[in-house]
């Protein structure tokens, strides 16, 4: 069976709620998991460390809206963590000297 892109990100949903959210798992979050291991300590609070952040259904949210959209870009406001859809950031670049060069 192929799956169109939209029933592919639908179906995945669940696994992008686990990377996104920290979700309980084996008696500790993922987001404290990370937390340990980014910062090289045996504990750690993600609420108290991270007290704004968006859930997994908001983040499956946010891709879906991208994906639906004609845009290309979906960025997240750092201080007021709200959503918005954008052009390229940088303009197309098929001709620069700068660019992968055949061999």
């Amino acid at each position: 069976m192929i799956l169109q892109p939209c029933n592919l990100l639908i179906e995945r949903l669940p696994v992008l709620h686990q990377h996104f959210h920290p979700v309980r798992k084996g008696g500790i979050t993922c987001g404290a998991e990370f937390g340990m291991v980014a910062n090289n300590v045996s504990e750690y609070d993600y609420d108290k460390s991270f007290g704004t952040y968006h859930t997994g259904k908001q983040v499956a949210g946010f891709l879906l809206e991208l994906y639906d959209s004609e845009k290309v870009v979906g960025l997240v406001d750092r201080e007021s963590f709200s959503f918005r859809l954008a052009d390229p950031l940088f303009p197309y670049a098929g001709k620069s000297s700068h660019n992968q060069q055949r061999m």
